[in-house]
């Protein structure tokens, strides 16, 4: 079974896989970068809006709640979050 995907979100994933890997710092680069490949194809457009508002936070926070030394704020937990920190996690 193939699922054809829109010129627009082809764009929108090359674009958000982009964004993963060129953070400011190497380890956010190795994370997202390695998480966008293995799972921005299979995010429904709404996750992809999600994964693009998480790109926004700055890279030391998000650095730091991925990595576990500090808890996500409560205004900041979403389901992508949790993924990115569970992939995390099992490297």
């Amino acid at each position: 079974m193939y699922i054809f995907m829109s010129d627009y979100l082809k764009n929108k994933i090359k674009k958000l896989s982009y964004q993963s890997w060129h953070r400011g710092t190497r380890e956010l680069d190795l994370v997202l970068g390695e998480f966008s490949d293995k799972y921005l194809s299979t995010f429904s457009e709404k996750e992809l809006d999600e994964y693009a508002l998480i790109l926004k936070e700055n890279d030391l926070e998000l650095w730091e709640w991925i990595s576990g030394r500090i808890p996500v704020p409560c205004n900041s937990t979403t389901s992508i979050l949790q993924k990115i920190c569970k992939f995390y996690s099992t490297k």
